[in-house]
């Protein structure tokens, strides 16, 4: 994310300094330019990016540099898909609003409607507690390290998500009363076994993905 961000900058830097509106020469100029400086600053063999540019929905810049899996040497590609992380949080909660706006459910139902192995804490856990942040539920990341897992030793799974989820036996706080930013993957209406939502929300994902990249190249895991 650093060296992203990082790339970013340098392209705007590059292109601001030069010209106010950037024609297609200065912008591919500009973006080889911060290409070389931000793959110069990595030691190889390390993991990098992948980089694209578009400039009046024309792709004029794809490149990459550095190694998708350290392991066996895979190198990063243009091509090479990435995890977005947290970035994907918005496409499953403006999915959920949809499936709201067709019926499929109310965000105010509580969580407890899909998911019936999550523990009674006392107040009701609603969609609209995990899409605000406001549940009260722990970390996910933090609760799944109690086990000595470290981040990034599996392949996080639905299944493991929930699992971790329902063994919590308390709440750190009564859900609405505060806001904490937890890794709960909106787990509560995305698993298969709860009245087909999660086959709907990643129904309007993929299309929306789809519609946007252009192609089939991408998941959204939030």
């Amino acid at each position: 994310m650093k060296i992203r961000s990082a790339f970013a900058l340098l392209v705007l830097l590059s292109l601001t300094s030069t010209a106010q509106v950037p024609n297609k020469n200065l912008v591919v100029t500009g973006a080889e330019r911060a290409f070389e400086k931000a793959s110069g600053a990595v030691k190889m063999p390390a993991p990098g990016c992948a980089v694209g540019v578009s400039l009046n929905g024309e792709s004029v810049f794809e490149k990459a540099f550095g190694l998708a899996e350290m392991e066996h040497s895979v190198p990063n590609t243009p091509q090479t898909v990435f995890e977005s992380g947290s970035v994907a949080k918005q496409f499953t909660a403006s999915a959920l609003v949809l499936l709201q706006q067709d019926g499929k459910l109310n965000i105010d139902d509580p969580v407890r409607k899909y998911i019936p192995e999550l523990p009674d804490y006392g107040s009701p856990l609603t969609i609209r507690h995990m899409l605000n942040h406001t549940s009260g539920l722990r970390d996910w990341f933090s609760v799944r390290g109690l086990s000595g897992e470290g981040y990034g030793q599996h392949i996080v799974t639905q299944e493991m998500v929930l699992d971790t989820i329902v063994r919590q036996k308390a709440l750190n706080y009564k859900p609405g009363f505060r806001i904490f930013l937890f890794e709960q993957r909106l787990s509560a209406c995305r698993d298969h076994r709860r009245a087909g939502l999660e086959a709907e929300i990643f129904r309007f994902c993929d299309r929306k993905a789809a519609e946007a990249c252009g192609n089939e190249e991408h998941f959204v895991a939030g």
